[in-house]
């Protein structure tokens, strides 16, 4: 009789051990209590699973949120971001001011910040948690947005919330995030115009997030995070209200060609045809003939 319950231990244990290191810190310091007979009240596991869950993961989650990769990449280069430009420190803005290499490494920094904290912690608190993981992503996402959205390091001040945003979708809808980074390239290829990709693209991953939880598509994803899609689209367009009404206004910046590109298209554009080389060459000659008979006459 004694081994069924010691079968189904160690299959919880091997069971949660894939989802979680948190559970085997737990069992090690049961055992450890246990060889000093000596019992953990359950009252005290729930108390710190709860302070855990809902006090230290999303303080942290805002605070490595409210870390700001733009104003680092700056201060590198001997220039505070939030001074040039936009005075924003997003990736577009340090695209414009410092190069498009150094745009890159401040969106795929956002972009890790903010799937790196919804992944690892919901993974870590599955074992502990009664929901399914997704559910804790959504708050600990929703806390590295508000962390880089308005930085207690920046006096509340931060990014537009489009990079980290894609990171936290990435790990919680990874089907509706493509979708929506689809749409913002097929935008941005068209117009030109970083905003007008991030609007639409904030538009579309609440959608996107609907039509896949209907349809089932990614398991384990429910109306959750569509209603989070949601609310983090709406703070993507309040964040965005002064590039809107730029846009409407036809005074938005934009992203040209390259300046060797452009350099070389306003050369062939100054350079005349053949042709008319020929003929301009023509009617000099022939001006100046007429100009000699002139002075011989």
């Amino acid at each position: 009789m004694k081994v069924i319950p010691i079968v189904a231990k160690q299959c919880l244990y091997n069971s949660a051990l894939r989802h979680s290191l948190a559970f085997d810190y737990t069992m090690a310091y049961c055992r450890l209590k246990r060889s000093q007979h000596a019992m953990l009240p359950e009252g005290n596991i729930m108390s710190a699973r709860l302070i855990l869950l809902y006090i230290v993961f999303p303080i942290a989650s805002y605070l490595i949120g409210s870390l700001t990769p733009g104003l680092w990449v700056g201060k590198l280069k001997g220039v505070d971001i939030r001074t040039m430009g936009s005075k924003n420190v997003g990736a577009t803005n340090v695209v414009r001011v410092l190069g498009k290499k150094f745009g890159i490494a401040v969106f795929v920094l956002d972009l890790l910040k903010g799937f790196l904290l919804t992944f690892f912690f919901a993974w870590f608190t599955a074992p502990m948690a009664s929901q399914n993981y997704f559910v804790h992503g959504i708050i600990y996402g929703a806390c590295a947005i508000v962390g880089h959205s308005f930085s207690i390091l920046l006096g509340f001040k931060g990014g537009k919330a489009v990079a980290t945003g894609c990171g936290v979708f990435l790990a919680l809808s990874p089907l509706a995030t493509l979708i929506a980074a689809s749409v913002w390239v097929v935008f941005f290829l068209i117009f030109r115009i970083v905003s007008i990709g991030s609007i639409v693209a904030a538009i579309v991953l609440p959608v996107a997030a609907v039509v896949l939880s209907l349809s089932n598509r990614e398991l384990g994803r429910t109306w959750p995070v569509a209603v989070f899609a949601a609310a983090v689209a709406a703070l993507i367009l309040l964040r965005h209200r002064a590039n809107i009404q730029r846009l409407m206004a036809g005074t938005e910046s934009t992203f040209k060609k390259s300046k060797a590109a452009e350099t070389q298209q306003e050369v062939e554009a100054r350079q005349p045809a053949a042709g008319e080389i020929e003929s301009s060459e023509d009617r000099t000659d022939e001006t100046d003939v007429n100009e000699k008979e002139g002075d011989i006459s």
